[in-house]
């Protein structure tokens, strides 16, 4: 059975937290404009199937209060349905929804593509975190239909998506990128090197965004051990090839294992020259790791922080 050889490159910041990063991209479909709006709260909403042409119409970007709700604080839900035309078979789509109050939770044909900030009764405002939300193919239709469904929570003040350019973007990955890892990992606090075997079941893990800080995350001032676990099939295209990972800025500390195996280890501590004051880790490649052609794979992450 062929094998697919895994080499890392990584660069860790020590004491900047992961950033939101903003992708490099180009707009295919302007969002701005009518939107369907309803206020209250209810799980079918979220459904593509669902007939929202009774709902009133709202412009978006713009607060609720300005659009003919004063003064109204709690849930309500923003939908929208179109069309991805000629789409290609290697691209990326990310949903650019700008700055939304407080809370929220998106959903592209039924699935949950994003969400930031937390809802009551574990509330945490995620006003100041801009919306940039990775579609994953599997969330997109032969068809090219699209129906967005965003689930929004304010707590005083301005509500729903109130800013920017909204928009579907194309994503221009690096040249030699062979998947992105931006969305939605596996995570967990605490520590057990028992967390890094391939076979775990982490169906009860928390689902954490990527790249995003813990404190945004719904673990505010939370310090310590935490797991990530993100998994992905090898396509047979990889088999043969030296590949490198790369999970950007973390603080503080990690390790991390593919298929069961650290790779690693990480050995100069270096002073970054054009960014002051900050610390970066780098590693070493490791030796090859052999892991079964076209079966589930994960990269695990162990990560703490003081």
């Amino acid at each position: 059975m062929s094998a697919t050889r895994i080499y890392i490159t990584l660069l860790l910041s020590l004491v900047v937290s992961l950033a939101q990063a903003q992708p490099e991209t180009s707009r295919l479909i302007d969002l701005r404009g009518q939107w369907k709006f309803m206020i209250g709260d209810r799980t079918e909403w979220s459904d593509p199937l669902f007939d929202d042409q009774a709902w009133p119409p709202i412009f978006v970007p713009a607060a609720w209060e300005d659009e003919g709700y004063p003064g109204y604080n709690g849930h309500a839900w923003y939908r929208w349905s179109g069309k991805l035309a000629d789409r290609g078979p290697e691209e990326s789509y990310i949903l650019d929804l700008g700055r939304v109050d407080d809370v929220d939770q998106t959903y592209v044909n039924g699935c949950l593509v994003g969400s930031s900030g937390g809802f009551p009764p574990q509330y945490q405002t995620a006003y100041h975190l801009w919306r940039w939300y990775r579609i994953p193919k599997h969330c997109l239709r032969e068809d090219g239909r699209l129906v967005i469904a965003v689930r929004v929570y304010d707590s005083e003040l301005s509500g729903g998506i109130l800013e920017g350019n909204p928009a579907i973007q194309v994503q221009q990955l690096p040249k030699g990128t062979l998947m992105n890892l931006a969305g939605f990992w596996k995570f967990k606090r605490g520590d057990n090197l028992l967390w890094m075997q391939p076979a775990l079941h982490d169906d009860d893990w928390y689902d954490n965004k990527i790249p995003l800080g813990w404190d945004d995350n719904g673990l505010r001032d939370y310090d310590g051990f935490g797991w990530y676990r993100y998994h992905f099939v090898a396509p047979q295209s990889w088999s043969g090839e030296d590949l490198a990972l790369e999970l950007g800025r973390i603080d503080d500390v990690d390790e991390v294992y593919l298929y069961g195996g650290l790779l690693g280890p990480y050995t100069v501590i270096r002073r970054a020259s054009d960014v002051s004051a900050r610390e970066w880790q780098e590693s070493q490649p490791p030796a090859p790791i052999d892991t079964p052609q076209g079966q589930t794979e994960s990269w695990w992450q162990r990560w703490f922080r003081w």
